[in-house]
């Protein structure tokens, strides 16, 4: 078994440093941010078969992972 490279244990670590305020960024957006909270205020789930109902579109049934063809 090979040791670690040197500075391998700081870069881990500055990356998440930096993952860790990206993560807290989105919450604050998520949670906290008037604009976002109003576009997205009583939002449902769309199950696959009202999907096919209603006839959505292919980037909306692909992002609920709706078998396409």
């Amino acid at each position: 078994m090979k040791d670690l490279p040197l500075g391998l244990l700081d870069d881990i670590d500055k990356w998440c440093y930096g993952c860790l305020q990206v993560i807290n960024e989105v919450e604050d957006v998520l949670t906290q941010n008037r604009i976002w909270i109003m576009r997205t205020k009583d939002i449902g789930i769309v199950s696959a078969e009202d999907a096919i109902n209603l006839s959505f579109r292919f980037m909306i049934a692909a992002v609920i992972s709706l078998p396409l063809f």
